[in-house]
């Protein structure tokens, strides 16, 4: 049962009309069923919208978030103006909505027909307030929106339709909507409402009208309501809403029209926080249906085969049917890929394969369709949020030009499927597509380059050469072509058009031939792996060239996803004619699945079978039919049918409904499958000898190798016959690319239960195999490998700076070369190499490389934070290259490493760069499959920082109401246990965590809106100035990171500062947020007198004549004013604890600032007088800026003074502001993991010790203890520590030579100092400032 507050929200989801039809019926017992009633439609549309998302596109990934935020604001206008007349929203479409309103239930025709006069005049009443209120309505700057609306009246049908896994779909039918479209065409601008003929007979005599001819038909333009004509509205859909009483049942029905995407944070009433910005693959689909077939009985049933096809079709491949429209142009269908919870890792190829079997599928109940598929980032969340009336939506670029392309596909002689170039390139590995044109299209400045996927040809045919043979190809080998840029291969001409339907197009502008397939190409670092393997091979080969009779061998080449592991088969595979003499008779064959093979029964082995199959055929010259399958192996008619489906010879195939389906299936044909390669294997003259079918042959003329790629999604029919086969058969090399991490998973399969049926008869496999070679496929070893391939993939040899900067970087190396004359620093740079090729280290040495070596630096750099992982490493270096971080010089050779790269590295925070695509397509279902409440506190916990800790989290929690201590704790552990967070250190009030996987944070953050990123930055800006951050190792890191926070809060656009630089976008309380964070970090130092702040201010004469400059320097005790001669005499000296008054004045020529103190010096000679000393500055931010220090300081020395007096009080900066309940609540957690047995707990203020259990973790196990390493907290997980001892002695050698070096006179350096540069320099925009902020005075 749904609380009231969830209640209200589902109900919103849903029109009046439809809660009200299941009122009455409470459960549709059949469909398709029919609402039919007399009512008025209004059809509304936002001119301006495709220019509004061009615009905003060029934003980048916030242009789709804010395309929404401008519709939801005039949507929600829009909404309110319509719910207070009556209407009812039946539909949204993007800019769009269809609305109706409810009927009278009166029986007599006379109160009939007048009650729909009035609720006609009321609608059109309505839409003039609208047209009144909103048109040119300004949401952002410089941009303005109207709408255009049409009206209609008559019979209105609400039809009920689908049904596939208890889906159904609603759609409004009837003239009044025809009527309604072909009005709002006529319009020629927004701020028109045009209604037909037949509701300007209803309202003639009620308003003012422009008569409108068009298609030989009279539209009336509607211009003013005439006097006394006003009629009272009455908001008649809320009405219902209110009045309707919903049982569960009744519940039940309904959540079936809220997206499955939603739900989970309706339950928790954080609805708003299910908007997203995702990376999805949009699916337009135009239908040969209209409003006319819904007339008739046979009509709606012909819409029901339809939609109900349709819902199948992209089901199967676990899309979401995201709207369902019907107009005068004909029906859409809106389906979208990648939308929770039923992401995937490759939902571009899944989108394609849906739209071939819709293709397919309707054309056998002869429905034409026309299909546009588009893949990127879209703002993907409610649209109308705080209105009566909302839904779930996709906004963004990609999706318009989803509908873009499915309008040219329903024009004559265009293919009916066609994608974008992005599409294109991301299933490049499954599907292959040809270029098949250049158009302009609506809402885009430049041409448009469209693809035309070709039919996925699922039959693995043997092959003669493996480098040119398609089925090679498309096995999932992540190609360059898949992640690179596609204008510059169309560009040099290189991209054509094909006939060919085997010819594949790999895409790569790193190589100067561009061709169809690089031969050249090898694994990187993998050449101990690929040895092993040929060797291997070569015994194998060996062995079988001598006896004719070879046990059989198995190797398994195990690996995370983009690891390389058909890349590896590959480049062994295609050497293999080389490795064998010509008399050897071998035979190879590959498969390689996709979702939609996948899913079908015997999924790996069928397209091995039917290759044999099609040999066996060719070679009697026979044809391959159940009449061959009944030669071979005598079996009833039924067994035959069965067997000819599992070969793919009929039109129907057969899907698993059980898990263990294909089992039983391998298990009926297993004898046929005998015979059938036994068949295929031996000699000619060895076939009659064949006299039982379950005994097989010891004698072959051939050899075979099969290749099974993806073999961790093969079922377990599958497994048991290929177990079989190799129990039963000899010469057969099975070649298994096994993924042992990140794997794919189903939504709707049993999972669980399917992977332990898998890994039985896996293990059964290799435990029957006397012969056979596992390879476990890890990261690149060396960062040295990673050189290698920058210069294979990107023809980059070395990294540079830039050539503004290659000076300054020229003067550093030569001043580190002069340093390594001696023996000690050659030995010193020797450690440090040694030292950086551990990542755990490489953080530690990072300041050190910076000097030394740059190119070193950037490799290291890369090495580290993509964990060695090939793929990642292109993708990553792609995205660079894309966008100017780094600039490839190709004459050169040379990785040329602009500012904002450097400036990267520095801060070590890749937020605001996109995660490698490989990396999103790994984590991104992961993250959908944890709980709504997990990834809200793991969108938190990523923008404080990859290291994280529960009081930080705490704090900055939004969702304190729902997400109290306990459940915090309680997510946390089930987070660690499910591996996506490691512990880096536990104390009695305090744990911190860190994320297991690479890029994990970045892609969680990246889906976040701006909106909820800022806010969350702000409230981490705000928890650094209270909370302790112990892995913060650099005493200006704190403060770099606080800024960091503060910037991301306010700009629009992304920014990484520079360190120590307030940028003027910041408001007055940021800026004195970081000068506090910025003192405590100077007084932590040491609480002696220390220097605050010193620059140059005008100041006034004591006797008003005159304005001078004057060097000032604010200490922890005095505000120190030099004068003009070089006489110690005259230095004025401010006691801030004497400090009465601080006052700022405002002119349009100056910024004054006047301290009123009651004790003062000049001199030696002190003054117990109160006197005014007057200042000006240039700029507001300057004075607000001294102002900041002023008070700050005036308030450490009147607490210091009363310290002095009266003994230690805990400064208020100082305090820890941990959570009292959060600290008892973990003390008791801890207590109950320490019976558990997972850490050792010593009571009272020591530290706990954690050892780590997991050992599944990327990266090596480690143990944390008190005072780790002082990590960045935007370092990546794998970034380690030093132990506490070494810890703890580095910071007191640090201490020490700060306290050596800070120790001066505060006369002697004022003398020294200040008069030295009044001496030489009055001109304050050319002195030289001498003073070390933080310096210690005395």
């Amino acid at each position: 049962m749904l609380s009231q507050k969830s209640l209200m929200s589902l109900m919103g989801y849903v029109p009046a009309l439809v809660v009200q039809y299941f009122a009455q019926h409470e459960q549709i017992k059949e469909l398709p069923a029919k609402q039919s009633f007399q009512s008025v439609v209004m059809f509304t549309d936002v001119s301006g919208f495709t220019n509004l998302t061009e615009s905003l596109s060029k934003l980048g990934n916030e242009g789709p978030e804010l395309t929404a935020f401008v519709i939801n604001r005039y949507m929600e206008l829009l909404v309110k103006a319509i719910s207070q007349s009556g209407g009812d929203i039946l539909k949204f479409a993007g800019d769009a909505m269809i609305v109706v309103w409810p009927p009278s239930y009166k029986t007599d025709i006379v109160q009939v027909h007048e009650d729909l006069r009035l609720t006609c005049r009321m609608a059109l009443q309505n839409a003039l307030d609208i047209q009144n209120k909103l048109n040119d309505t300004c949401i952002l700057p410089d941009l303005k929106l109207s709408v255009k609306i049409g009206f209609g009246i008559g019979d209105i049908n609400i039809i009920y339709v689908g049904g596939v896994y208890n889906r159904s779909e609603y759609l409004a039918t009837g003239e009044p909507l025809l009527q309604a479209f072909q009005s709002e065409h006529c319009a020629t601008k927004g701020g028109e409402t045009i209604i037909s003929k037949e509701v300007y007979e209803f309202v003639k005599d009620y308003f003012t009208f422009e008569t409108i001819n068009h298609d030989n038909k009279q539209f009336y333009l509607v211009k003013k309501l005439n006097a006394y004509s006003k009629v009272k509205l009455k908001a008649e859909a809320t009405l219902i809403k209110n009045s309707i009483i919903l049982n569960p049942k009744i519940q039940q029905q309904l959540a079936m029209f809220v997206p499955a995407a939603l739900k989970p944070y309706m339950e928790i009433g954080l609805e708003r926080w299910g908007s997203e910005l995702r990376r999805v693959t949009t699916m337009f689909i135009n239908l040969s249906i209209d409003l006319s077939d819904a007339k008739t009985d046979s009509g709606l049933q012909r819409i029901q085969n339809v939609i109900k096809t349709v819902q199948y079709c992209v089901y199967t491949f676990e899309g979401s049917l995201n709207k369902l429209l019907m107009d005068d142009k004909g029906s859409t269908c809106i389906a979208v890929f990648g939308l929770p919870p039923v992401s995937h890792q490759n939902d571009p190829v899944r989108a394609i394969q849906s739209a071939f079997l819709l293709e397919s599928e309707l054309k056998k109940i002869k429905c034409k369709v026309a299909i546009g598929i588009s893949t990127g980032i879209a703002y993907c969340g409610v649209v109308g949020t705080s209105g009566s009336r909302r839904e779930y939506s996709v906004l963004g670029d990609c999706v318009n030009l989803a509908a873009r392309l499915m309008q040219i596909a329903t024009q004559p002689f265009s293919p009916c499927i066609l994608i974008d170039q992005t599409s294109a390139s991301d299933a490049q590995t499954k599907i292959q597509s040809i270029f098949w044109s250049e158009r302009k299209v609506k809402g885009k400045e430049k041409g448009v380059l469209i693809y035309e996927p070709l039919s996925l040809q699922e039959d693995f045919k043997k092959i003669k050469d493996i480098n040119t043979h398609l089925e090679f190809r498309v096995m999932s080998t992540h190609s360059m072509g898949s992640i690179t840029n596609l204008n510059s291969v169309l560009s040099s001409k290189s991209l054509q058009c094909h006939n060919n339907p085997s010819s594949t197009i790999v895409f790569d502008k790193y190589h100067i031939n561009c061709r169809e397939y690089d031969e050249e190409l090898q694994p990187v670092g993998r050449q101990q792996e690929i040895n092993q393997i040929k060797d291997f091979i070569q015994k194998f080969l060996d062995e079988f060239k001598k006896n004719k009779y070879v046990q059989n061998r198995l190797v398994l080449i195990k690996g995370e996803y983009g690891i390389g592991k058909s890349f590896l088969a590959k480049t062994v595979l295609k050497n293999v004619e080389a490795l064998q003499n010509k008399e050897t008779l071998l035979e190879i064959m590959i498969s390689s699945l996709n979702p939609s093979s996948r899913s079908k029964l015997l999924n790996s082995i069928r397209i091995f079978l039917r290759n044999i199959f099609l040999s066996y055929a060719q070679k009697l010259n026979k044809a391959a039919n159940v009449e061959l399958i009944q030669q071979i192996y005598k079996c009833n008619s039924h067994l035959a049918n069965l067997i000819s489906q599992v070969l793919s010879l009929t039109v129907n195939d057969i899907k698993a409904n059980t898990i263990r389906e294909d089992l039983t299936l391998a298990k009926s044909i297993k004898k046929f499958v005998y015979k059938l390669i036994s068949l295929y294997l031996e000699q000619d003259q060895l076939q009659a000898q064949i006299q039982n079918e379950d005994q097989t042959q010891e004698y072959y003329s051939q050899a075979l190798i099969i290749l099974i790629d993806d073999m961790q999604d093969s079922d377990a029919g599958s497994l048991y016959l290929l177990k079989s086969i190799l129990k039963n058969f000899r010469n057969i090399l099975v070649v298994g690319c096994i993924r042992n991490k990140f794997t794919e998973f189903s939504f709707f399969d049993n999972n669980n239960h399917k992977s332990e049926c898998q890994s039985e008869f896996l293990g059964k496999i290799i435990a029957q195999q006397i012969n056979t070679l596992t390879i476990n496929l890890k990261g690149l070893k060396q960062a040295d490998q990673l050189s290698e391939l920058f210069e294979i993939y990107f023809k980059i040899k070395s990294f540079v700076c830039m050539e503004e900067d290659q000076k300054n970087q020229e003067q550093t190396m030569f001043a580190r070369r002069k340093r390594t004359s001696s023996i000690d620093d050659i030995y010193e740079m020797v450690e440090l190499l040694k030292k950086i090729r551990d990542p755990l280290m490489f953080w530690e040495s990072k300041p050190e490389l910076e000097e030394m070596d740059f190119n070193s630096l950037c490799i290291n750099y890369l090495y580290v934070i993509t964990y060695g992982h090939p793929l990642k490493m292109i993708y990553l270096m792609k995205h660079l290259l894309d966008n100017h971080y780094i600039i490839l010089d190709e004459q050169r050779n040379l990785g040329m490493a602009s500012k904002k790269f450097r400036t990267l590295i520095k801060h070590e925070e890749w937020l605001d760069i996109d995660a490698p695509l490989m990396a999103v397509q790994i984590n991104g279902p992961y993250i959908d499959k944890l709980t709504a409440v997990q990834q809200l506190i793991l969108k938190q916990a990523c923008v404080i920082g990859d290291i994280f800790d529960i009081q930080t989290l705490n704090y900055v929690n939004p969702f304190k109401d729902f997400i109290k201590q306990k459940p915090l704790i309680n997510e946390l552990n089930s987070l660690y246990e499910q591996g996506i967070l490691d512990i880096m250190n536990m104390e009695i009030e305090n744990i911190y965590y860190r994320f297991s996987y690479s890029f994990f944070r970045e892609t969680i953050y990246q889906r976040m809106t701006y909106a909820q990123r800022r806010q969350a930055h702000k409230n981490v800006a705000l928890a650094l100035q209270k909370i302790p951050q112990p892995f913060d190792y650099h005493n200006n890191k704190e403060y770099t990171r606080m800024q960091y926070h503060w910037t991301q809060a306010q700009n629009r656009n992304s920014v990484i500062v520079d360190e120590g630089t307030l940028l003027p976008k910041l408001t007055n309380f940021e800026k004195k947020q970081l000068i506090i964070k910025k003192i405590k970090q100077i007084l932590d130092q040491n609480r002696r007198n220390v220097l605050l702040k010193s620059g140059y201010i005008n100041k006034r004469s004591e006797k008003g004549l005159q304005w001078n400059w004057r060097f000032c320097v604010i200490s922890s005790e005095y505000l120190i004013v030099s004068q003009e001669d070089d006489n110690p005499e005259h230095i004025l000296t401010i006691y801030l604890k004497h400090i009465q008054l601080i006052e700022r004045e405002f002119s349009t020529e100056y910024f004054a600032l006047t301290i009123t103190t009651s004790q003062w010096s000049r001199g030696k000679q002190v003054f117990e007088s109160y006197r005014k000393v007057y200042f000006a500055l240039e700029t507001e931010d300057e004075l607000n800026e001294w102002v900041t220090y002023l008070e700050f300081a005036k308030a450490y020395a009147i607490y210091m003074d009363f310290v002095n007096n009266f003994g230690r009080i805990q400064f208020p900066l100082s305090s820890n502001e941990y959570d009292f309940q959060l600290e008892s609540e973990l003390q008791r957690d801890n207590r109950r993991i320490a019976r558990l047995g997972l850490i050792d707990i010593n009571i009272g203020f020591e530290k706990i010790q954690v050892r780590h259990t997991k050992a599944s973790t990327s990266r090596a196990t480690m143990q944390r203890k008190h005072q780790p390493r002082k990590s960045s907290m935007f370092a990546e997980g794998y970034r380690g520590s030093t132990s506490s001892s070494q810890q703890n002695t580095s910071l007191q050698q640090q201490k020490g030579q700060d306290q050596s070096e800070l120790i001066l006179n505060i006369k002697t350096m004022l003398l020294n100092a200040q008069l030295q540069l009044l001496a030489l320099v009055v001109n304050k925009f050319t002195c030289q400032k001498q003073i070390v902020l933080g310096q210690k005075l005395f």
